[in-house]
């Protein structure tokens, strides 16, 4: 991953195109690599905006964004890798893969109005694979949604891009929130902290969401809360496991022999990445506690905060809206996993 001081040399080697998007912290073009004619994505972020900055292993003050890129994009398929990038006096340049035949996923939606089952399945998987690559180098992306995955037409390879609200992934809780809003989860709506894992759990439910339902649950970030009942089309199938849409929605016990250790936020998390989840983990406010953070959920235990959002505790029945939303959240899940057969893969 060169780095360059001379606008120059990025006229010698590159020939930039047209504008592929822009938003709050810088744009993107297309560009071609002159040497080979290789397809490249050029970002262009103003000095003035790059609010962190951090070191790269040898030592070179950069941009946080790329000593992240740095971290998690190096030979691994699922990130769009960053080529080289330049520093200019007004601006910080990054030269970036970008696939010959490629579109984000919001506009692969779009184009089809929804996709299929087994489309979605491949292409979450894919994305569940990333964000676990990045946490395991210890980077939290933390605006996952359509626009920041790209999907290579011609191979099917989804890969995450924009790591532009991304941090370094912490065990305690966050009381900044960066990304897109209408994403962040209702921890942070409701008490302004959050937790790095717990958090992408969320952004993932929704991007699977709107990937099947071609809308986000969401809207403008109205309503965002635990016990949101979703409204799914009839068309997505029932699921094959245990409690799914149709079946009795079981009362919130854990499985005999489970200590409250076995459903914390790193197991589901896992679980989630490896696309091999259980219906345990997600009855009654189970799967809400493992997800906001043991720490968390035991803290607003204290403080009564649960029941007043209508979040059952284990091993007592849950509300009427908590188990619909709990059925939604099981057909959506259980995409993830696909037929009995396919639980029984490994990454």
């Amino acid at each position: 991953m060169p780095r360059g001081k001379a606008q120059h040399g990025l006229k010698e080697q590159y020939r930039v195109g047209s504008l592929l998007g822009r938003g709050g912290f810088g744009s993107v073009f297309a560009a071609t690599r002159l040497s080979d004619g290789a397809p490249v994505a050029i970002k262009r972020v103003p000095r003035n905006r790059v609010r962190h900055w951090a070191q790269l292993p040898n030592g070179t003050s950069a941009p946080l964004e790329i000593v992240l890129l740095h971290k998690v994009s190096t030979g691994f398929p699922g990130v769009a890798q960053l080529l080289e990038w330049l520093e200019l006096p007004n601006d910080i340049i990054m030269v970036l893969e970008r696939p010959e035949r490629c579109q984000d996923l919001r506009h692969f939606i779009r184009a089809r109005g929804f996709l299929s089952e087994e489309v979605a399945r491949e292409l979450f998987r894919q994305v569940l694979e990333a964000v676990l690559h990045c946490t395991s180098c210890g980077v939290l992306h933390r605006d996952i949604k359509p626009e920041n995955i790209l999907v290579d037409l011609a191979t099917g390879q989804a890969k995450l891009i924009d790591f532009g609200c991304g941090t370094y992934l912490q065990d305690t809780a966050y009381t900044h929130f960066a990304g897109t809003p209408s994403y962040s989860p209702p921890e942070w709506t409701h008490f302004g902290w959050y937790y790095g894992k717990p958090a992408t759990i969320w952004s993932l439910g929704i991007l699977l969401h709107q990937m099947v339902c071609r809308e986000h649950p969401f809207r403008k970030g109205q309503n965002i809360s635990w016990d949101h009942q979703l409204s799914l089309p009839e068309r997505l199938s029932q699921g094959q496991g245990e409690g799914a849409p149709g079946g009795a929605v079981p009362g919130g016990a854990a499985a005999a022999g489970d200590s409250e250790d076995d459903i914390k936020d790193d197991n589901l998390f896992l679980d989630l990445a490896s696309t091999k989840l259980e219906m345990r983990d997600f009855d009654s406010g189970n799967f809400f506690k493992a997800r906001l953070h043991r720490e968390f959920a035991d803290e607003s235990t204290h403080r009564g905060m649960l029941p007043d959002l209508g979040i059952a505790q284990p091993g007592q029945p849950g509300s009427a809206d908590a188990e619909a939303a709990l059925g939604s959240a099981r057909a959506l899940l259980e995409l993830s996993t696909g037929p009995e057969s396919a639980k029984e893969e490994t990454l």
